[in-house]
C-alpha cells in the first residue's frame, strides 16, 4: 500500500469504502504478499495490492543437502562422464552415510542375486535374504574396515553373517581377512552414483511437495477460520470443528496442488509458479461445498 488510505470499489457489491495500511491483511504466501480487505457491506474479500518477495528462495522449502550431494545430482543429470569417474574415485576417500548404502541394497537386490530380501533391521545384521537357495544374513558397510571398527566380529548377534556388502572397493589383505564374513561383495560404484543422484532428487521433490502442502493447508485453514468464526477465541473453543477444518484444509491443499505436480518435479520449478491468487480462486470456487461438510 503506497498511500496511507485508499479507496476500494468492492468487486462483489460495488460499494466504495476506504482502507489504510492498518486495516488490510496479507493473505499471500511467503514468496508473494497479497494485501486484501473485506468489504464492510457484503464482507467480500477484495485484493488491494500484490507484492513479490524476491528474497524468499526456493531452497527454503527443501531439505538441506551438502554441497557434494547437490553437485552429484547435477553431474549425473548432465551425464558428465569425466566428472562421474572423478566422483567414483572420491567415494573411496569420502564417507557416504551407511543408511544410503543400505537403501541402495534394499532397492537393488537383483544386483547381488538376492531373493526375499528383508530389512534393514534396527538391530543385528542389516538384512536377511535367500541366496543360491539358502537363507543368509547380510551386513552392509561403507568399507570392509567398518565391520571390525563396529566390533561386529566380536558380537554374537553377527555370528551367522555370511555376506558383507561394501561400497568402497578396497579389498582386505590376507592378514586383515580374519574375523570378516566369508563373502565380501562390492557395489558397482557408477550404478550407485546414478541411483544416489536419483534418490536424493526424489527426496528433494518429496520434501518440497510436503512443505508446499503444509503451507497451502495452513492457508486454507486461515480462510475457513475467518469465514466461520468471529475471533481467535472462537477458533480455540471449537475443537471438534477445528479438527474437521484441518482435515478438509489438507484435502483442499492436495487437490489444489495436483495440477502443479509436473512443474514441482521439474528442475526449473520456482515457488512463484504457485500463485496465492490462484489459491484464493480455488477457495472461492469450492468453499461452499466444504463449509457444508463442516457445519
Amino acid at each position: 500500500m503506497s498511500r496511507a488510505t485508499a479507496g476500494v470499489d468492492c468487486s462483489e457489491c460495488s460499494y466504495e469504502y476506504f482502507v489504510s495500511k492498518y486495516n488490510v491483511k496479507n493473505i499471500g504466501l511467503p514468496w508473494q504478499a497479497v494485501w486484501g480487505s473485506y468489504c464492510p457491506l457484503c464482507n467480500h474479500l477484495n485484493i488491494n495490492h500484490v507484492e513479490e518477495r524476491e528474497f524468499f528462495q526456493n531452497s527454503s522449502l527443501k531439505t538441506e543437502y551438502d554441497k557434494a550431494s547437490t553437485e552429484l545430482v547435477t553431474i549425473i543429470q548432465k551425464n558428465d562422464l569425466e566428472k562421474i569417474s572423478s566422483l567414483i574415485y572420491k567415494i573411496k576417500n569420502k564417507k557416504v552415510p551407511e543408511a544410503y548404502i543400505q537403501q541402495y541394497v534394499n532397492d537393488n537386490p537383483e544386483k547381488f542375486g538376492l531373493e526375499n530380501l528383508q530389512g534393514p533391521f534396527p538391530q543385528g545384521p542389516d538384512f536377511k535374504a535367500v541366496w543360491n537357495g539358502e537363507e543368509v544374513e547380510i551386513e552392509v558397510e561403507r568399507a570392509y574396515t567398518d565391520y571390525k571398527s563396529h566390533q561386529h566380529h566380536h558380537n554374537w548377534s553377527f555370528r551367522k553373517v555370511s555376506i558383507l556388502i561394501c561400497l568402497d572397493s578396497k579389498q582386505p589383505t590376507k592378514r586383515s581377512r580374519e574375523g570378516l564374513p566369508q563373502n565380501i561383495w562390492y557395489i558397482d560404484q557408477q550404478h550407485f552414483l546414478e541411483w544416489y543422484a536419483e534418490y536424493i532428487e526424489k527426496q528433494i521433490h518429496s520434501e518440497t511437495l510436503l512443505s508446499l502442502h503444509h503451507l497451502t493447508e495452513n492457508w486454507f485453514t486461515s480462510r475457513f477460520n475467518e469465514e466461520l468464526f468471529d475471533s481467535e477465541e472462537d477458533w480455540s473453543m471449537e475443537l471438534e470443528t477445528n479438527t474437521m477444518i484441518n482435515e478438509i484444509s489438507s484435502e483442499m491443499a492436495f487437490h489444489f496442488l495436483v495440477p502443479y505436480l509436473p512443474q514441482i518435479h521439474h528442475p526449473d520449478f520456482s515457488l512463484s509458479d504457485i500463485e496465492p491468487l490462484k489459491l484464493l480462486e480455488f477457495y472461492v470456487l469450492h468453499k461452499d461445498e466444504y463449509i457444508n461438510r463442516i457445519c
